[in-house]
C-alpha cells in the first residue's frame, strides 16, 4: 500500500458519508450540498474515475461510500489536503 491509500486507511474507516468526502476535497464550501454538487460534477467530468466508480456500484444518489469507491477515488485525486474534517465527522455506516 503507497502513503496515499495508508493514509486513507488511517483517516477513513467505514463507509464515509459523501458529504463527508466532498467537504474534505471542496473545503471553500460552507454548505455541504454545495460541496458534494461540486464533487459530484467532478466525478461526472472525469470519465476514467467515473468508470471504474460504477464497476464498483457506484450510484450518485448514494448518500455514502464504500471503502473500494473512496480508494478509487483517492487513487485519481490524492488524499485532500483538508483531511481533518474525516478524522472529525462521525456520519459513518459500517460496510
Amino acid at each position: 500500500m503507497n502513503n496515499t491509500l495508508s493514509g486513507y486507511a488511517k483517516h477513513w474507516q467505514g463507509c464515509p458519508s459523501v458529504g463527508e468526502v466532498a467537504r474534505a476535497y471542496f473545503p471553500n464550501y460552507a454548505r455541504t450540498d454545495r460541496a458534494v454538487r461540486q464533487f459530484r460534477l467532478k466525478i461526472q467530468n472525469s470519465p476514467i474515475l467515473l468508470k471504474e466508480l460504477l464497476e464498483a456500484e457506484y450510484n450518485p444518489k448514494d448518500k455514502f461510500l464504500t471503502p473500494a469507491q473512496v480508494e478509487l477515488i483517492v487513487r485519481h485525486w490524492k488524499l485532500p489536503e483538508n483531511i481533518v474534517h474525516l478524522a472529525n465527522d462521525h456520519e459513518k455506516l459500517s460496510c
